[in-house]
């Protein structure tokens, strides 16, 4: 699909989907930033990513338009970052060897022109070398200082799969978009459960979370093609929340000794043992497989939507309280996570780290999953 088809298909949903967004599209470049451009990495640029800047020049805020956090930059903002990376980058001038597309390690190329950034140090860009490859869409990482290989053979590919996912929820290089009131979001399997660290969750975020559940809950929907209706949703969620309560319960009757013992067996090898293997009492597993159960959602399911809104936002308020209690501690319990029939995790790890994958990660999904079935108006 050529660079304006594609364009137009991508702010055409945005318009409809996030107008919010949308106007965070900014006016074409000028032609004479596109000179700036050229002058600066020493030759044309590719015309895909010409055509682009002329159609756009970049997103203002942060909207993660390109997978997996990126937003596209105006031409003005790549030049600046272009000098900062060639700035720390100690010997870049003198490793511009190689052709179009091959590995670089520990070194910014002066012939790398950034295009989209996550504002954390990760940036797509151009690569310009010469070959077969030239103008391909490379990412370049801060922490690691390494491109291994294209992820896009250009700007063109690149904005063709953006729009297959706008379109019909094509996957791009295994993430799903999600567009919504909120903007826009990219949803990866292995980031559904991504452990987010040992810092206490705060409770009145996680209540925050819930309630938003809880609102959208109240929303009348369609019905699902996959299955997962409203009431399977809530369902899920309610489980859920039942056995994060327990878990963050039985913590909280612990002393901190049990935090230590925990630390210990995380430590001396025993933090990937399945949950058969050597434990430490009290035993405290938080094990989710129950809320994919299909027995389990449907027997949930059959109390109604109004009546598990009301439930869960019951359950909220005492898990919130409940992990109020175990502020301070550092608490480590066993875990067995499944994604529907996927095993992701059976392990030690820390319950913070659950909890926030819960406040960050699930309960958005499941609110983005119900937005997507709400009833049009």
């Amino acid at each position: 699909m050529r660079v304006d088809d594609s364009w137009s298909e991508i702010t055409g949903h945005l318009e409809r989907r996030c107008p919010a967004v949308a106007r965070q599209v900014r006016a074409p470049a000028s032609s004479e930033s596109l000179r700036r451009a050229e002058t600066a990495v020493g030759g044309p640029l590719p015309a895909d990513l010409a055509r682009w800047w002329r159609l756009a020049d970049g997103m203002d805020g942060h909207h993660r338009l390109i997978p997996q956090l990126q937003t596209p930059m105006s031409v003005e903002s790549a030049l600046s970052s272009r000098r900062t990376w060639l700035d720390v980058s100690e010997h870049g001038d003198t490793c511009a060897g190689g052709q179009a597309g091959s590995p670089v390690y520990g070194v910014w190329l002066p012939q790398w022109l950034p295009i989209a950034s996550d504002h954390g140090g990760t940036e797509l860009f151009v690569d310009l070398r010469p070959g077969p490859a030239r103008g391909c869409v490379g990412e370049f990482y801060s922490d690691a200082w390494e491109f291994s290989a294209p992820r896009w053979r250009g700007v063109a590919a690149m904005l063709d799969e953006v729009a297959a996912a706008f379109r019909s929820d094509e996957p791009v290089h295994g993430f799903r978009i999600w567009i919504d009131d909120d903007g826009i979001a990219w949803d990866h399997p292995g980031w559904r459960w991504a452990m987010g660290g040992s810092a206490i969750v705060d409770p009145d975020r996680l209540r925050q979370r819930y309630r938003d559940l809880v609102a959208e809950l109240r929303v009348p929907t369609t019905t699902s093609d996959d299955g997962w209706t409203a009431e399977r949703i809530a369902a899920h969620v309610k489980r859920n929340t039942e056995l994060l309560l327990a878990v963050t319960d039985a913590i909280a009757a612990t002393d901190p000794d049990f935090d230590r013992r925990m630390a210990r067996a995380w430590s001396t090898g025993r933090r990937r043992r399945s949950a058969s293997g050597d434990r430490v009492e009290p035993y405290i597993c938080y094990d989710n497989s129950e809320t994919f159960d299909p027995a389990v959602l449907d027997r949930y399911a059959a109390a109604g939507r109004s009546a598990l809104a009301d439930d869960i936002e019951r359950l909220s308020e005492r898990l919130a309280g409940s992990v109020g209690r175990i502020r301070g501690r550092r608490p480590i319990v066993y875990v067995h996570i499944v994604d529907g029939e996927t095993l992701l995790d059976t392990a030690v790890e820390g319950w913070f780290g659950v909890l926030w994958a819960v406040c960050l990660r699930q309960l958005p999904i499941r609110v983005r999953q119900l937005r997507a079935l709400r009833r049009p108006a």
